[in-house]
């Protein structure tokens, strides 16, 4: 109670009143406050009293409009925050309530969130939710659904094993039934699946090549390129399948003009599949062009009668080999009549 001959006190608690009833609090709490600096030990009971509840009520005032802008925003992780601040301050029952609710939607959230790669992570959020709710339709209908999530997960592990073991054609089959128990939310699945199916059309190019089919080897190239990017194996493949064809056209053209017995134009045919590819099996064929040309020509000398040029050419073609054709020509050039 104010004493007798506070009239200053009583006219400071009135000021204080007329500003907060004008909706003034702040400036209310202001004057409260000064004097209570000023007075300090001596300070009137009843300056401090007000100036507290004044204090209080401006607290529940701000946070209020906390709550009000998260719930503007319409997140619910800062809407529960405030809830929570607001009860500690002013409780109630039935902010008690929601609070409950809020903290559930957000497990339910957190669940979903991650229910796709940590199902068991998952099922624990739901299993504390239950504890709030036992009732919870929706917690109890996510836990049903993670036993799919689970069997996506185990499904591409098997998946990737069988990549990185390189079987490619039977990882496209285990990531197809992946999508058996789930959607491609992220895309990730089917990028997996692009990607098994470039390496298997590789793998299947670089067989095809191995085995000298060409034409097997492009088609394969080509389906492997639609699938994958900037892949260094694509473009080493290609650069061999176009030397292997450019080789195989010089000796198919060689050994047309050898079976024509075009020896000389035959060689040079050879001689430039060489510059792709020297081999064994290129050298015999330029030897073998040598040998029929210089058997030609000593053909050509023993019909003009020209022996020395026809003996000639002849030891030519036995330095390159000996055989039933050498040795007849030499038993005519020896049997020669003068």
């Amino acid at each position: 109670l104010l004493l007798i001959g506070d009239q200053r006190i009583v006219k400071l608690l009135d000021e204080a009143r007329k500003l907060d009833e004008a909706g003034e609090l702040e400036e209310a709490i202001e004057l409260l406050e000064a004097e209570i600096e000023e007075a300090g030990e001596d300070v009137n009971p009843n300056v401090t009293a007000i100036a507290l509840q004044y204090n209080n009520r401006l607290q529940i005032k701000e946070l209020e409009e906390a709550l009000a802008d998260a719930e503007k925003d319409g997140d619910p992780v800062e809407i529960l925050e405030a809830l929570v601040n607001l009860q500690d301050k002013q409780p109630t029952q039935g902010r008690k309530e929601l609070i409950k609710v809020f903290k559930i939607r957000i497990k339910i959230d957190q669940a979903v969130a991650v229910r796709a790669d940590d199902p068991t992570r998952a099922e624990e959020i739901l299993n504390e939710v239950l504890e709030m709710d036992a009732d919870n339709l929706r917690a109890q209908q996510i836990l049903e659904s993670l036993a799919d999530a689970r069997m996506m997960i185990e499904t591409e592990r098997k998946a990737d094993q069988l990549v990185a073991q390189r079987k490619f054609q039977e990882a496209i089959v285990m990531y197809q039934r992946v999508l058996d128990f789930g959607k491609d939310t992220d895309g990730r699945i089917n990028d997996k699946i692009k990607d098994a199916t470039g390496r298997f059309h590789l793998i299947e190019a670089e067989k095809a090549f191995a085995e000298g089919d060409l034409p097997k080897a492009q088609d394969r190239l080509d389906k492997a390129r639609n699938e994958l990017t900037n892949i260094d194996e694509i473009a080493d493949l290609q650069d061999k399948i176009s030397e292997l064809a450019a080789y195989t056209a010089l000796v198919e053209a060689g050994d047309a003009l050898f079976a024509k017995e075009e020896f000389g134009t035959a060689k040079r045919r050879y001689l430039d599949a060489k510059k792709i590819f020297d081999s064994e099996a290129i050298n015999q064929k330029i030897d073998d062009s040598d040998f029929g040309g210089w058997l030609q020509s000593c053909d050509e000398f023993i019909l003009r009668r020209d022996w020395t040029q026809a003996e000639s050419a002849l030891k030519r073609a036995e330095e390159i080999k000996t055989n039933e054709q050498t040795r007849a020509r030499r038993e005519t050039i020896e049997n020669r009549v003068q």
